[in-house]
């Protein structure tokens, strides 16, 4: 149960991708995958394709009308005139969907407001946002608000990623674990020397939000001006009488927030925020 589910009323028991049949066409669409389940579901478990398929079927028959995966499967691949039924690329396993280069904008135009492929966008001008892309500052840096620098004045990024691990998964594998035990925390070494900290000291990392612990991973490979912190840590792995963070106390969401947003799509800045790297006092 991650802590994601633990908000929910209702939680429903999913099979693992080694239990269920799936499409997939992830490759640009030019290729079909028919993976295959390797073992029957444990216990009450059923595949997503089923309960969205069945969740359609009792709202809207007439919209969802399959009767079982295996028809779902072959009308998507009608969809992609892949010349193959659900059966056929079970034999086949991989198939390639012959690439049509579409020319319908010839009779029908571009999906824009001047029917034309825009370079200066109409829709933007419209809304008030400068019809020509450019790069713009984060809402919040060391350039748009040095006031905010002032005290946080390193950029965190948290889109850093293990090899290991995927997202917040597998963390609870003990043979991965043992790879990466902890979240860490990587930033310059000459500001580790400055606050007197040392590789693997857990350590406190602070934005204008709140504030997470991770330990210590100083490196000369980096910006001195910027730190890494990872995302992901929750779970723990009792193999290894390694604990988990349920709390948040590590979770990298706790220093972004929706306070530094893109004007144009009202995005908020969730992977870049600014921080500081504070040293522990005795008893914390």
């Amino acid at each position: 149960m991650s802590p994601t589910c633990e908000l929910a009323d209702l939680v429903l028991p999913s099979t693992h991708w080694t239990e269920r049949d799936y499409l997939a066409d992830e490759v640009c669409s030019e290729w079909v995958f028919g993976q295959q389940k390797a073992v029957e579901p444990l216990y009450e478990r059923k595949s997503d394709v089923w309960f969205w398929r069945t969740f359609g079927h009792r709202l809207s028959p007439e919209w969802w009308p399959w009767e079982s995966d295996e028809e779902l499967f072959d009308w998507q691949l009608e969809q992609t005139h892949a010349g193959v039924t659900w059966d056929e690329l079970k034999e086949k396993w991989i198939h390639h969907v012959p690439m049509m280069p579409s020319r319908d904008f010839e009779e029908n135009g571009f999906g824009t407001p001047t029917g034309r492929a825009e370079l200066y966008s109409v829709i933007e001008l419209v809304s008030g946002s400068k019809p020509f892309p450019e790069a713009t500052e984060p809402k919040e840096s060391v350039y748009a608000t040095p006031d905010v620098a002032k005290a946080y004045p390193l950029t965190g990024v948290t889109g850093r990623r293990y090899p290991i691990y995927y997202h917040s998964a597998f963390r609870g594998i003990p043979h991965l674990r043992e790879i990466v035990p902890e979240p860490q925390v990587v930033f310059h070494t000459s500001l580790a020397e400055e606050l007197g900290i040392e590789r693997d000291e857990w350590v406190w990392i602070e934005s204008p939000t709140g504030r997470i612990t991770m330990r210590a991973r100083p490196s000369d490979g980096i910006d001195p001006r910027v730190c890494v912190i990872p995302h992901g840590w929750w779970q723990a792995c009792p193999a290894l009488g390694l604990p988990g963070y349920p709390d948040g106390s590590s979770n990298a969401n706790t220093l972004t927030s929706d306070r530094a947003y893109n004007d144009e799509f009202l995005t908020p800045g969730l992977r870049s925020t600014l921080c500081r790297i504070v040293k522990k006092k005795e008893g914390e």
